[in-house]
């Protein structure tokens, strides 16, 4: 049976010792020097003086605080270096006298774990347990450095479905004492990333941190035992975009029939996949700065394609709604609920059908229309 615990403070030395001997661990940190943003890695030897004083941190290393110490560095560089604005909201409203059980959107595969520690840190609460798949602890290197950075495996293997049921119930087990011990603990809200954009948590994975509790209390009362926060981290610059572009892969046609007598503006036909229904909505209301709204009137038409799309979702088809905003001054988008409820209502019934929705700011000009960038949504 796999171990599923990180590594504690006794371990941390040996651990330490055995990768500094680690020739494969050793050529990745090397490959991994970045001379395009160090002038003084570019100096001939430059290299091996910088490994000769990783190898010293390394070796004064002794607990897991003093690792994550090292790992929060890192991190703040990652944040500094390649994040114009990081931006958080929500906590706040978190009461640090309590644990809580985060169950987040996964995007990238440490990523998205580290940004939610990054910002817990940044208020003074300690970082969480990572659960992570067993598939990451499949090099040795990688296991080690993951372990030691307070990450638990969640392994959904075995030779038995007794031995993968097993394995389950001590990740339940584990996530149960260390919430009740007042740690915090962060896992994905699904078993891989989110290729298809849908962000909903898979109910396998309420099911088993409800194992260890299935003594105790229902299934329905999970949240009376747990602290649950729904954790949702939004990148720029999508980690899945080359993996969602290719379910939508397909001859892409316009003005199609569907539904009862809709027509969507783009449908791409895909022979291999998942066929996939786009309508797109132009958008030019802004009553409060910053925030563009739709619609900026009552729209049965728009409705009907709403309620079109969750039709078109519920078959099994990726289905978009993409808000283009006639403008280049807004950085958030809403539905404008108090102008047309009934849009906002169906609005609602298509997100919880797999509905995507997606808006855009754009540069209008007499040469046509150039999109800026991707928009958040607010969702009121």
């Amino acid at each position: 049976m796999i171990r599923i615990e990180p590594y504690n403070d006794s371990e941390v030395k040996s651990v330490l010792n055995d990768l500094l001997k680690d020739k494969s661990f050793l050529q990745f940190i090397k490959t991994n020097l970045n001379k395009s943003t160090s002038k003084f890695l570019s100096i001939p030897g430059s290299s091996f003086l910088v490994m000769q004083l990783f190898k010293s941190k390394i070796k004064k290393i002794n607990t897991i605080d003093e690792f994550q110490d090292q790992v929060k560095i890192v991190l703040k560089s990652v944040v500094d270096q390649t994040i114009d604005n990081f931006e958080t909201s929500g906590l706040e409203k978190i009461d640090k006298t309590k644990p809580y059980l985060f169950i987040g959107n996964h995007r990238d595969i440490t990523l998205d774990s580290a940004l939610c520690n990054f910002s817990l840190d940044a208020v003074g609460l300690e970082t969480t347990f990572n659960a992570i798949g067993d598939n990451l602890v499949s090099v040795g290197w990688m296991g080690d450095l993951l372990r030691l950075n307070k990450s638990f495996v969640i392994s959904r293997t075995g030779e038995s479905k007794k031995d993968i049921y097993a394995n389950l119930l001590k990740a339940s087990e584990f996530i149960k004492d260390k919430l009740q011990s007042g740690n915090h603990v962060w896992i994905a809200q699904k078993q891989g990333r989110s290729k298809d954009g849908l962000d909903k948590t898979d109910p396998a994975v309420l099911k088993m941190l409800h194992m260890a509790l299935r003594k105790e209390t229902k299934f329905e009362d999970l949240t009376d035992h747990y602290n649950i926060i729904p954790c949702s981290v939004s990148y720029e610059i999508d980690p899945l975009a080359k993996e969602k572009a290719s379910h939508l892969q397909g001859e892409i046609k316009t003005e199609v029939k569907y539904g009862k007598n809709s027509r969507v503006d783009i449908f791409i036909d895909n022979p291999k996949g998942k066929n996939c229904f786009i309508e797109v909505k132009s958008v030019t209301l802004s009553r409060l700065k910053g925030l563009s709204e739709f619609p900026d009137a009552k729209t049965t038409r728009g409705s009907k394609h709403l309620i079109e799309l969750a039709e078109m979702s519920k078959k099994g088809n990726d289905c978009y709604l993409v808000y283009l905003i006639q403008r280049k001054d807004v950085e958030m988008f809403s539905i404008a609920k108090d102008i047309d409820e009934e849009y906002y209502k169906n609005s609602i019934i298509a997100k919880n059908n797999g509905v995507k929705f997606i808006a855009f700011s754009c540069e209008v000009s007499k040469k046509g229309i150039n999109v800026i960038q991707q928009v958040n949504i607010n969702e009121n």
